[in-house]
């Protein structure tokens, strides 16, 4: 039997509005930094809140 464990999470707030929003993370002690503009590189993913607001959270 195979088991998998679910991905780790975080709360983050969006930086316009401040909605919390829950997003998986690589890695349990993973550092989260937020951005509402996209860098050229780094490790990444792009959320939105409910009001649409497309922001960036970089693991580091």
């Amino acid at each position: 039997m195979t088991t998998t464990t679910p991905p780790d999470t975080a709360y983050v707030n969006c930086p316009k509005c401040g909605e919390s929003i829950t997003v998986s993370i690589p890695e349990r002690d993973t550092e989260l930094r937020i951005r509402s503009t996209v860098a050229a590189f780094g490790d990444h993913t792009k959320v939105a809140c409910s009001n649409d607001h497309p922001f960036w959270v970089y693991y580091c």
